[in-house]
């Protein structure tokens, strides 16, 4: 991992605690965009990271953990509010109890709220605050994207190709006389 991806995420997951602040429950969609930042954005956010699956399937009473609970992998309930034996309703109390225990809760998901089925206990996303994770800034992601561009096409000479008319497609200056 190279510095500048645990930079990247030190400064969102301070983002994301300052939200956890304000709000005390924040969904967090960190989707494909962010694959590469999501393991270190969930270590930097300083949090009992837990499944949210395993979590809700247990029955047992929680024992507060300290700080703020990261619940992973929320987007398994999306498509009928259902992951193996756990529902997302049981995901909801587990999470009620947590607040009623004064702990933060980050809910973490690959998909977007709008993508979970209206079931019961999917209120629990409704009551989350948002949180959109920012994508680098423009010099960065101009920069990157130039690099990027470097590794997968060839470079073309702009300035000897040109369009002499739209059947004929691009030709070099060499090549005018066959036009």
């Amino acid at each position: 991992m190279t510095e500048l991806i645990r930079s990247a995420a030190h400064t969102r997951a301070a983002e994301i605690r300052r939200k956890l602040k304000r709000n005390k429950l924040v969904f967090v969609q960190c989707g494909a965009a962010f694959e590469v930042l999501r393991a270190p954005l969930l270590a930097e956010l300083d949090g009992t990271l837990l499944d949210s699956v395993s979590f809700a399937a247990t029955s047992d009473p929680v024992d507060p953990p300290t700080g703020r609970v990261i619940l992973d992998n929320v987007e398994a309930f999306a498509a009928d509010g259902k992951a193996g034996s756990a529902t997302l309703g049981a995901l909801r109390a587990r999470v009620n109890q947590l607040r009623d225990d004064e702990i933060d809760v980050c809910l973490v998901s690959r998909m977007p709220k709008i993508a979970f089925a209206p079931v019961a206990g999917s209120n629990l996303l409704d009551d989350a605050a948002w949180h959109c994770i920012p994508c680098s800034t423009r010099k960065n992601a101009r920069k990157r994207c130039r690099q990027a561009r470097a590794r997968r096409s060839p470079r073309w000479d702009w300035g000897r190709i040109w369009m002499c008319r739209p059947s004929c497609g691009p030709r070099s200056v060499s090549s005018v006389s066959t036009c």
